[in-house]
């Protein structure tokens, strides 16, 4: 596999070397000069075990705080 550079964040870097890597990962909040995020990433592995791709999602810090506030109402919990 071709392994390119990454760039981004400390947090984003190591979560996405861990995906190149056959782990999926979350980081925790981070901060960045277009605002505060959690990414992740999650390796697509073909049936010979091969990495043949990495999925990648980035959140708002501000979007992942009110899932979690709506998920704890609609289940009546406290995370």
């Amino acid at each position: 596999m071709n392994r390119g550079r990454i760039y981004g964040s400390p947090e984003m870097v190591n979560v996405a070397y861990q995906a190149f890597n056959g782990k999926a990962g979350v980081t925790p909040i981070y901060e960045d000069r277009y605002g505060e995020w959690k990414t992740s990433f999650a390796p697509i592995i073909d049936d010979d075990g091969n990495i043949v791709a990495i999925v990648g999602c980035d959140y708002s810090k501000a979007y992942f705080n009110s899932e979690m506030q709506r998920l704890r109402k609609q289940l009546n919990i406290h995370v």
